[in-house]
């Protein structure tokens, strides 16, 4: 019987170290699957960041075709403008030369009118001429950089929208 007994304490002590093996087996194994899920969690957060990154990356493309769509209508508008403005311009210089050409210079311009009076007026329209003429001409060159500048930034947005893509 104390054969026996020590047979069953010889079991008893592989039975022990076999467990206390797949215990640390078992331990080996919950380390690496916290450490594979940390790797999970940790691909997970990246893929979520791309994810936000291309979908801020359509709206910045979105914005800025937009964008660009309103600069092209901005610039149509301008040279619309422009060509405005370049019709009046060429109309009081006509109207100026028209007026000129008739008088002569100022002082036939007083003379030939039945009063001062009228002759006053007629000197004063011609000055008003010449400073809507001025205006103007200010005016279009002010359009004209604005105009610049439109194209400019409808460019850069051009490229970036390029470089988004």
């Amino acid at each position: 019987m104390a054969a026996q007994i020590e047979e069953r304490t010889k079991q008893l002590d592989e039975i022990n170290k076999e467990l206390d093996e797949t215990k640390k087996n078992l331990q080996g194994t919950q380390t690496q699957k916290r450490t594979l899920q940390s790797e999970l969690n940790t691909l997970s957060g990246t893929i979520g960041q791309l994810n936000l990154n291309i979908r801020g990356d359509k709206a910045h493309i979105q914005r800025l075709g937009l964008e660009i769509e309103s600069l092209g209508y901005d610039i149509g508008d301008i040279k619309t403008s422009l060509g405005d403005k370049r019709l009046a311009i060429a109309r009081l210089f006509i109207e100026l030369q028209k007026i000129d050409y008739l008088n002569n210079g100022t002082l036939i311009a007083f003379l030939r009118n039945k009063n001062l009076a009228d002759g006053f007026f007629e000197a004063q329209s011609i000055a008003s001429l010449q400073n809507k003429l001025a205006s103007d001409i200010e005016n279009l060159i002010n359009l004209h950089n604005i105009y610049s500048f439109k194209i400019n930034d409808a460019d850069k947005k051009k490229q970036e929208l390029v470089y988004h893509q």
